[in-house]
């Protein structure tokens, strides 16, 4: 990302059904210095690539895939979670891990994760038109969306990570199935 520059970005498959061209419609309606990343790959993308550029132009960058996603968060200005249908989304749950600012909208476990631990994530509705997906980005961009951030990363950390989900999981199994000794 060039310097001076604030990146929108996905991480994630490249799958129509994820929708990662939404970065790129939000992006057409943002401030000159804001940029589209879309990183990923997938059978998808380039029809996806081409869509994207026809949307945002040279204002769109696809680096490939990365094994690397704390870096590639790191890099982010906000990430977007994009798709109209999620379970319980792992990349959001690294994107709030990260303390990236996220927008998304009313998928998966997003109304449930912060029904139970507040404002977690700056939301639009689904089916959110260019100019709600725009400033949402610029309400995640903003002061604001820093402290919802890290509120999210805080939550994330004391509830979601994959040792306590272990955890939960063993004692479920537990539960379910006691071993008689």
């Amino acid at each position: 990302v060039p310097k001076g520059y604030r990146a929108i970005g996905y991480i994630g498959r490249l799958s129509f059904n994820k929708r990662p061209e939404v970065v790129a419609r939000a992006v057409a309606r943002l401030p000159e210095d804001c940029i589209a990343v879309m990183i990923g790959d997938g059978i998808e993308a380039k029809p996806i690539t081409k869509l994207a550029r026809e949307i945002a132009g040279d204002r769109v960058i696809i680096p490939g895939p990365t094994d690397d996603v704390g870096s590639a968060l790191d890099g982010l200005d906000a990430w977007m979670l994009c798709s109209d249908a999620e379970g319980f989304s792992i990349a959001l749950t690294e994107a709030m891990l990260s303390g990236t600012p996220i927008v998304t909208n009313h998928v998966g476990a997003v109304d449930d994760l912060q029904e139970k631990f507040g404002e977690l994530f700056c939301c639009v509705p689904n089916g959110a038109s260019d100019d709600e997906l725009a400033a949402a980005c610029l309400r995640a961009l903003s002061p604001s969306g820093r402290s919802i951030a890290d509120h999210a990363r805080r939550v994330a950390l004391e509830h979601l990570t994959a040792e306590l989900s272990a955890q939960r999981w063993a004692e479920w199994l537990r539960e379910i199935c006691p071993v008689v000794v």
